[in-house]
């Protein structure tokens, strides 16, 4: 959390062109060496906690941010008049539906394998 707000906040001085960008750089870069020394290596040691991916999780995901992807391109080149920004924008929505309605009908079929990366299901 502190390497993301500290992220956050050097993109601001930076737009705003504040000083003390240069003390948010090295507060990212220590809580990323703590982060990386006390729960960074032992993710990679631990076989529990690695999650198994199966094929058609990678491609789901791939799906994710292909979708993802169009519809920030597609609303960009919506703004620049393109022809083909709504039809692309379109495809990424309806991907990103596609992939949610899998997720929601696919919650009552979990193995035992699949605990939801420790997350609770509604």
């Amino acid at each position: 959390m502190v390497m993301v707000t500290s992220w956050a906040l050097n993109g601001l001085f930076r737009v705003v062109d504040l000083p003390f960008t240069l003390l948010f750089q090295i507060l990212i870069a220590i809580s990323f060496i703590t982060w990386f020394i006390m729960e960074g290596t032992a993710y990679f040691l631990d076989e529990d906690r690695r999650q198994k991916n199966s094929m058609a999780r990678v491609l789901w995901n791939l799906a994710m941010v292909v979708g993802a992807l169009s519809i920030i391109v597609g609303s960009l080149l919506n703004m620049l008049n393109e022809s083909y920004a709504i039809p692309l924008l379109a495809v990424g929505i309806t991907i990103i539906v596609a992939y949610i309605l899998k997720d929601v009908f696919a919650a009552g079929n979990k193995g035992k394998e699949d605990h939801g990366n420790g997350e609770f299901q509604l």
